[in-house]
């Protein structure tokens, strides 16, 4: 028994905070993430659009160190999730992205992040 709880501590500990692989080098996907708007206010979207997908944005931050307790990565960031969003919403070819909400979600112990920062929103055509 005490040699599962010493595996799975190590487990936890061995498993790095880290973020998504965000195809940043892929210059297509890049380039049109670059262009994409997030519209986050209602008067601001347009009259005529479609909606491609949902897409999500994560981000994940705040790793603690086991000897002192303290965040040896960065926290969480909206800006990161933000990131992640428009790469999604380049993968589908989209021009925006509406209706986004993002949420704090705490804990993540699958990657032992101590903060994840969580975005959706709706990838969109304009219609010209």
């Amino acid at each position: 028994m005490k040699k599962i709880i010493l595996i799975i501590l190590l487990m936890l500990f061995i498993n790095n905070c880290s973020q998504n692989n965000l195809d940043i080098n892929n210059p297509e996907i890049r380039r049109a993430a670059s262009k994409i708007n997030i519209i986050d206010l209602d008067s601001n979207i347009p009259k005529k659009y479609q909606i491609l997908s949902e897409v999500r944005g994560v981000s994940y931050g705040g790793q603690k160190t086991t000897t002192l307790g303290e965040f040896n990565t960065p926290p969480a960031s909206k800006e990161e999730a933000y990131r992640e969003l428009k790469l999604n919403a380049a993968r589908v070819n989209a021009d925006a992205i509406i209706n986004v909400f993002c949420e704090d979600t705490g804990v993540d112990w699958s990657r032992n992040c101590w903060t994840t920062m969580v975005c959706i929103g709706d990838a969109i055509k304009i219609d010209e």
